[in-house]
This record gives structure tokens, C-alpha cells and sequence, in this order.
């Protein structure tokens, strides 16, 4: 048999009229258990181990949480009123106040198949910046696999939750990163007997978290349904680098080639970044843990695009147009429309502002000579005749608007 698997690697107190406080806007619960994910598993599948899959998620909540409870409930104490179609998804969600120290954390554990191989994965995440702190998972082979055994969901999620929660608190969070990655599935065309491009989208993330701020892939509309129900405005942390892939699974058993195709984009206006290329790499099994050689591609374009985006580095000219100044930074370094901007050596003093953003199809090349991604626009105000290719420009700080006559 041959499959191939597409895929495509983002409280306020207020004051009510009668002059009292409202009641304030609940933050996020200390720590949430999602519903299972289990792309790729049959409904029949998954409806035979509907209760074995419940109580190890309960039993989850329970020992990582001092009172576990459901979030339509939760919110109930809140005071927060729901619809009785948003109860009925909140209800799928357990929240408490987590025993592991201070949150918030989300837990998502998924259920999916590789090759002969059922595979629970356990991701815990951060609500507020939607990065993905930790992975672990255990594979189990489909001959010997029996989720309704009494205890064996059970003692697989906590084996998975220790391991996966010392990672948290050991590990430097990656969210300062302004290289963000996302793993984001765009099309699966998944067998149960040969694999789910999902379990390689979840494997590859958790390879790439380690040195790298990668976001979530998974539970992203549960997670936009809390932001909802609890009146939280989503963060801006998005992916600011996208990874496309196409895995070609030939093969039912472990260790087996596959073939990657993969491709990268820019996350802000969808410009091609890597082109398309192929690598052969090996998926295989040591002990109850999947192992997925490492990409050479990915490698250099993750490298790549973190140099591109080093928070310590100014925006330089890479073009001027008459009053325009193309820059080699632009919004996924932290860049905005009507940003200003200066530049100051000496005398010269230029000073402009963000007026647009554009992708590589300009090929433009950066000071290292790589294509820039993803630029500013900057139009110049002042100094337009100083302005030259090589400039590195700041955040201009100047309050506005300014006293008169201004300040030189």
C-alpha cells in the first residue's frame, strides 16, 4: 500500500452606572485538560474506548489539579453565563488549580496512528502565548493495543504528564523568540493501517521545540472557544515562518523511509521562502518512542530565518524609491503600520514611518545576501536626500504630538 499525506508544516474593573464595580473578568484556570484528539482513529474506534479514554482524562485532572471540575461549571461560579451549545463544549474541558506550581497550562492528549503503532501523545501549552511548552508521547503496537485494560490510558497519561511537566519547569521557555514556527495541517488523507500525517506533524514538533518556539497545532478551536467564553483578546503571537510539508508513507512497519517534500513560507503576507525540495528520512522506534531523523532542510531554513529575525539586529535600507525606504525588517520583527522610525549619525537625521509591508517576490537581498522574506515600507518625512542603502534605522520614541517650536 501507498499513501501519501498532504500537509502544511497562529480584566478590567469597570464601572456600572450605579457606581459600583462590575465583577471582574475571570483570567485563565490555573491548568485545563482538553478533550482527546485522535485524528486518523475511525469513529467506531474511538467510540468502543470512549470510556476508557474519560477516566484516564479524569483521573489526569484529578491528580494534577486540587478540585478538578468542568468549565461550564467553573464559569457558573464566575458568574460568566453561557449559551446551551457553549456548555455543552464546555463541559468537555476540566479546569483547577494545578498542583505543579503556577499556570496556565493546557494539556491536550491525542490518540493517532503510525504504521503499526497507536501513538498517545501528551502536549501541554501556554493559553496566553499559544507556544507549545512541552511533547512527550509513548507508541504502543497495535497487536498488544487494549485501551479499555484496566489502568493502561491511565498510567500512560501520568508517565506522560511527569515527564512532559519536568520539561516545563526545566526548560528556557522559546516564547521570547521572535522566530516563530507553525506546524498547521492543511489537508490529511490518512489510512488507520499506514499512519496520520497529524502523528508526523505532532513528532516533528516536538523534535523542533527544544531549541526552537514552535506553536500549537492542535486544540485551536477549544482554545479560541475559552478566549470566548472568558472574554480574553487573543495574543498576538502567531507563526511568523510556516513549514509545508508532503510525507509520502510507503510502509506499515518500523523503521521504514519516508519521503519529505517540504516547502517554507513567510507567515505575514504568504510569500514563498523555501523552495520545494525532497529528503529522505527515517522513522524508527526505540523502546516506546518514536524517532524521526533529522532534516537537513528544516534545519538550515529554521537557522535561516531566526538570523533574519534577531530581535538585536536594526532594520536596515535594502532599497530607496524617491521617498521610500525598503527595509529588511518588517511585522514578524515586531514591526506596524504608522511605526516611526529615525535614523541619526551626526547631523543626519532621517525620520519616516511604516506605510506598507512587502514579501520575497521583490528579491530583495539582505546586508548577509539572503532574499528578504518579509519587509517594511518606510516613507521618509525628513532627509529624504541623506537616505541611502545600508542605513540602520530605530524606534523613534519622541511623544506625539510635540511641544512648538520642536526640540533639536
Amino acid at each position: 500500500m501507498h499513501i501519501k499525506v498532504r500537509t502544511i508544516l497562529t480584566l478590567a474593573l469597570t464601572m456600572v452606572p450605579d457606581g459600583t464595580k462590575a465583577t471582574e473578568a475571570p483570567a485563565w484556570p490555573s491548568l485545563a485538560v482538553f478533550p482527546w484528539q485522535h485524528p486518523g482513529i475511525d469513529p467506531d474506534s474511538v467510540a468502543a474506548a470512549h470510556n476508557s479514554l474519560e477516566t484516564a482524562r479524569s483521573d489526569l485532572a484529578r491528580s494534577l489539579t486540587k478540585s478538578p471540575t468542568k468549565f461550564d461549571q467553573w464559569l457558573v461560579e464566575k458568574q460568566k453565563p453561557l449559551t446551551i451549545n457553549a456548555k455543552e463544549l464546555a463541559s468537555s474541558i476540566l479546569v483547577g488549580e494545578g498542583r505543579q506550581g503556577p499556570g496556565p497550562l493546557i494539556l491536550v492528549p491525542i490518540w493517532c496512528p503510525i504504521a503499526n503503532h497507536f501513538v498517545i501523545f501528551l502536549e501541554i501549552t501556554n493559553p496566553s502565548t499559544n507556544m507549545l511548552l512541552a511533547s512527550e508521547h509513548l507508541a504502543t503496537p497495535k497487536s498488544r493495543w487494549n485501551p479499555t485494560a484496566p489502568g493502561f490510558l491511565t498510567s500512560t497519561l501520568q508517565q506522560l504528564a511527569a515527564s512532559a511537566l519536568e520539561r516545563v519547569r526545566t526548560q528556557s521557555p522559546q516564547s521570547d523568540q521572535v522566530m516563530k514556527l507553525g506546524l498547521t495541517l492543511a489537508k490529511n488523507t490518512s489510512r488507520l493501517d499506514e499512519g496520520s500525517g497529524y502523528c508526523l506533524n505532532a513528532l516533528m514538533a516536538s523534535t523542533l521545540l527544544e531549541q526552537h518556539a514552535v506553536l500549537r497545532h492542535l486544540g485551536e478551536d477549544t482554545l479560541t472557544f475559552m478566549r470566548k467564553a472568558l472574554a480574553i483578546t487573543p495574543p498576538s503571537h502567531r507563526a511568523t515562518r510556516k513549514l509545508i510539508t508532503n510525507w509520502d508513507i510507503a510502509a506499515q512497519n518500523l523503521p521504514q523511509d519516508l519521503t519529505l517534500r517540504l516547502r517554507g513560507t513567510e507567515a505575514v503576507l504568504g510569500g514563498r521562502v523555501l523552495p520545494e525540495t525532497s529528503e529522505r528520512m527515517t522513522l524508527a522506534i526505540m523502546g516506546k518512542r518514536l524517532t524521526l531523523s533529522p532534516s537537513p532542510a528544516v534545519a538550515n531554513f529554521v537557522a535561516t530565518e531566526t538570523a533574519a529575525l534577531a530581535p538585536g539586529d536594526r532594520p536596515r535600507v535594502v532599497k530607496v524609491d524617491r521617498a521610500w525606504a525598503y527595509l529588511d525588517r518588517g511585522r514578524a520583527w515586531g514591526l506596524d503600520l504608522n511605526d516611526r522610525l529615525v535614523y541619526q549619525n551626526g547631523d543626519a537625521v532621517i525620520k519616516g514611518h511604516v506605510v506598507g509591508f512587502y514579501g520575497p517576490h521583490l528579491a530583495l537581498k539582505a546586508p548577509g545576501g539572503s532574499v528578504v522574506a518579509e519587509g517594511a515600507i518606510l516613507y521618509i518625512r525628513t532627509g529624504q536626500e541623506k537616505l541611502s542603502v545600508g542605513q540602520s534605522f530605530s524606534l523613534d520614541n519622541t511623544a506625539y504630538p510635540t511641544a512648538w517650536p520642536p526640540a533639536k
